[in-house]
């Protein structure tokens, strides 16, 4: 005999002893078997509702989904968060939907919370001055522009590989819209009395050189060096322009598009939006864009008013707490001694997880309420550790910093670096340090609006110029969600490898991409510390540890494996001569 009806619980009731308390068991009702999500009961779950189904991109979703199972992550939650700030006006911890991940639950918490008073007005255009101000984040990359003028620290570079009959003057008009449309886009910089200040050009045409390439042999290793020389190119930020877009036509309908920009005005979710806009113009979209409530540089003066300081101070505050006695230096073993002064010379190492890996780190991080992010992460504060002797690890990890949602289809430079702090001192299980590190993000994304500029000037004063302040490692992740877009007539897919500039930031980074064809990671690392020998040792050690700590996450975390099958296979083979 089969049930007439299933209703989904989050958990279940349970007595005071344990035990399943079957009275407190939901009646099943009249179920709809076409149907069973719940529809939203109140107005404030509808709004809701329509939130996480634009957010998640899906058509229907209940009260009573879990946000998790859905497809939401970490980033994603974050968008939710900012639209429930901006319709409902006022401030739900982003930790309550890892605490209740339904909107039922979330709804609940909203209407309790209706009363709390309004936060300081958005940016506006209307507020701009003769003279505009740099950003916190821009402020940082005019530094290093300065300190290292002939490096492409801050050059950020995408190829896509187009396949088809590509209109190439509808593709230059494409991007002459955009750019129409962004101010940053054609933003140059100057210097008075000292300062540097922001210089918003007038919209006129943008270039699009086209190379051909046709009746060149070896095309791929040809394509593979220009990329990388584009990538190296360095920008004139008094001069401009700051994008660079170049057309590489491989046959009539086989082309190379790359698109190159400084980073003081442009980050990663700006790429994103620049694609997308692409699209739209190419398309000959009927339906315009919404209109731009700001741009760049309102953001820029909004970004310094004084309204905004006392709940910046409170921030600070709790940096100062959570990194109150952290290490001056993360000191990993290194091939080469630390110059006095970084020279910021990178390179990568990529590596595919296996599937079977992914299924199990996906299965470890839905039981432990966790995202596959921090689960990736945890892992990595424990090869840091077992690595470097040390238990107190800082780890950077790169966030969009998007706090209203006005602001995530403009074009800026907004992401920020985030010092998660982890303590392996007691040697816990890996499913505890899987909770420590959900706090820690938790309660870092809850605090994330204090630039990362301003902690390292109020926290570190007296810096060393041989290694970065406050974070020498870092992590980070993101989601591709198509392989493919399809424009009229035309397929883009990511050029790969990925080109890259030849630089690292910090020591090492540890980044993944997940996409529908599995996830990858990459490692970049200063080849001044580290040589590529020693770094495909660390990649794979990463994954022994992986498979051990998802495959006994109750074992405490230094009893799991760092030595591969081999160097356990040689190290043995020493111990018998």
């Amino acid at each position: 005999m089969a049930p007439a009806s299933y209703i989904i619980l989050d958990r279940f009731p349970l007595t005071a002893n344990g035990k399943l308390d079957t009275t407190a068991l939901p009646e099943p009702g009249d179920v709809d078997t076409e149907s069973t999500p719940t529809s939203p009961r109140t107005p404030t779950e509808e709004v809701i509702a329509g939130i996480w189904r634009q957010v998640l991109g899906i058509d229907r979703v209940g009260v009573h989904d879990n946000f998790f199972t859905l497809g939401g992550h970490s980033l994603l939650a974050a968008q939710i968060f900012t639209r429930l700030r901006a319709v409902f006006r006022v401030e739900v911890p982003l930790r309550a939907l890892f605490e209740e991940p339904t909107i039922a639950a979330l709804a609940a918490r909203v209407e309790r919370l209706r009363q709390v008073p309004e936060e300081v007005p958005p940016p506006s255009a209307a507020s701009r001055p003769a003279r505009l101000p740099l950003s916190s984040t821009q402020q940082r990359a005019w530094f290093f522009e300065h300190w290292e003028p002939d490096s492409p620290l801050h050059n950020i570079i995408a190829g896509f590989r187009m396949s088809g009959r590509l209109d190439v003057g509808k593709l230059a008009d494409s991007f002459t819209a955009v750019v129409a449309r962004h101010e940053a886009l054609r933003t140059t910089f100057t210097v008075e009395d000292g300062e540097p200040w922001q210089v918003i050009g007038t919209a006129g045409s943008v270039d699009l050189p086209v190379v051909d390439l046709s009746r060149v042999p070896d095309q791929d290793d040809v394509v593979r060096r220009l990329a990388t020389a584009e990538a190296a190119r360095r920008f004139d930020l008094l001069r401009g322009p700051l994008l660079r877009p170049t057309l590489l036509r491989l046959a009539p309908e086989e082309h190379v598009l790359l698109i190159s920009l400084h980073h003081i005005i442009a980050d990663g979710v700006s790429m994103a939006v620049l694609l997308r806009e692409l699209a739209h113009f190419y398309r000959g979209a009927a339906d315009p864009l919404p209109e731009l409530p700001f741009q760049y540089a309102d953001y820029a003066v909004w970004e310094g008013a004084p309204e905004r300081r006392p709940a910046l101070d409170r921030q600070l505050e709790y940096w100062r707490a959570q990194l109150d006695g952290v290490p001056a230096l993360l000191e990993l073993p290194t091939d080469f001694p630390r110059p006095a002064t970084r020279q910021f010379r990178g390179a990568s190492h990529a590596f595919t997880v296996p599937d079977r890996l992914v299924d199990a780190l996906r299965h470890t991080s839905s039981r432990e309420g966790v995202t596959l992010f921090m689960t990736l992460l945890a892992a990595y504060t424990v090869l840091l550790s077992r690595h470097s002797g040390q238990h107190d690890i800082v780890v950077g990890t790169p966030v969009a910093h998007r706090p209203r949602p006005e602001l995530e289809n403009l074009i800026g430079y907004f992401a920020t670096t985030l010092p998660l702090r982890t303590d392996l001192g007691d040697d816990p299980t890996f499913r505890r340090l899987l909770h420590r590190v959900r706090d820690t993000c938790l309660d870092a994304y809850a605090h994330q609006d204090i630039p990362f500029e301003q902690l390292v000037e109020q926290l570190t004063p007296v810096r060393d110029p041989g290694h970065t302040p406050l974070a020498q490692v870092g992590c980070d992740y993101q989601r591709v969600p198509e392989a493919v877009i399809e424009w009229p007539g035309v397929r883009l897919r990511p050029l790969e490898p990925a080109p890259g500039n030849g630089t690292s930031k910090v020591d090492l980074t540890l980044s993944f991409t997940e996409s529908p064809a599995g996830l990858t990671g990459t490692f970049v690392y200063l080849t001044d510390l580290f040589t590529a020998d020693t770094v495909e040792r660390l990649t794979e050690r990463y994954l022994t540890l992986l498979e051990g700590l998802v495959g006994a996450p109750s074992r405490r975390v230094g009893d799991n494996p760092l030595l591969t099958g081999s160097e356990q296979a040689l190290l043995q083979a020493w111990n018998t001569t």
